[in-house]
């Protein structure tokens, strides 16, 4: 009579025990979440064996905005004050964008959306363990 035993099961309970809780609050419109997450990922790909958990939690930018979302020139010049203004509020957006390699072209964005289908998507992700592939 003879056993077999694993620490395959072990290794993942250590692992798990030493993993740490990285929560992410975030909304996928936002251009400066974007850039974060970039980086982020660029840092990770770094180590693969990181030690962090990551969990993305909801926070909406936006949370008054219409369900079919609003026309994006409208939409900012009215929080912005204007045309003037918006441009000279995205200018550091720009050039961080740039400057983490990140290309988002603003000029091809027609309508800012209301974002809460895009949380319930990542939330659901979340319950199949795949977060951050969906963000």
């Amino acid at each position: 009579m003879g056993f077999a035993f694993s620490l395959g099961p072990l290794r993942e309970r250590r692992k798990a025990a030493h993993m740490i809780k990285l929560d992410i609050i975030s909304d996928p419109i936002c251009p400066w979440c974007y850039i974060g997450k970039a980086q982020l990922d660029r840092a990770l790909e770094q180590r693969p064996d990181h030690p962090f958990e990551i969990e993305w939690h909801p926070f909406q930018l936006n949370p008054d905005m219409p369900a079919g979302g609003m026309d994006r020139r409208s939409y900012l010049e009215t929080k912005f004050g204007g045309k003037d203004a918006a441009f000279k509020a995205y200018q550091p957006v720009v050039e961080h964008a740039k400057n983490a390699g990140v290309q988002i072209e603003f000029d091809k964005i027609q309508t800012t959306p209301n974002t809460l289908d895009a949380h319930r998507l990542i939330h659901w992700a979340g319950i199949e363990g795949r977060q951050t592939p969906v963000v």
